[in-house]
């Protein structure tokens, strides 16, 4: 829309980006994210870091260097968003192995998140 000389509100665009960016994961076009996440202004090293978690480490090493590499092409910085992915991943990591602990007896289901 703004390519068309439409002014849109930020947050309008923010919203945009953010439906496309999960159409783009999705349809499992990572080639895609980066530069879409990289439009985000501030929220883009969150977003890529979210994105990059996603993966998982189910990827291999040239996968995440490639994750890394698109980060890079499109401006963010690859040492923010490798350590922002980072802290992620060790959130979630122990985020679930605490539900799960917790869950496993009723006596200490009350002490989940």
């Amino acid at each position: 829309m703004q390519m068309l000389g439409d002014p849109v509100p930020p947050e309008a665009m923010h919203v945009i980006l953010e439906a496309y960016l999960r159409v783009l994961q999705d349809a499992d076009q990572k080639e895609l994210i980066a530069l879409y996440a990289a439009a985000l202004g501030k929220n883009a090293v969150e977003r890529y870091a979210t994105f990059l978690v996603s993966l998982e480490l189910t990827g291999d090493r040239e996968e995440r260097k490639n994750q890394l590499s698109r980060a890079n092409e499109h401006g963010l910085d690859v040492h923010t968003v490798a350590l922002r992915t980072a802290e992620l991943s060790v959130t979630k990591a122990f985020t679930v192995s605490m539900l799960l602990w917790l869950t496993t007896i009723l006596d200490t289901y009350t002490y989940r998140l």
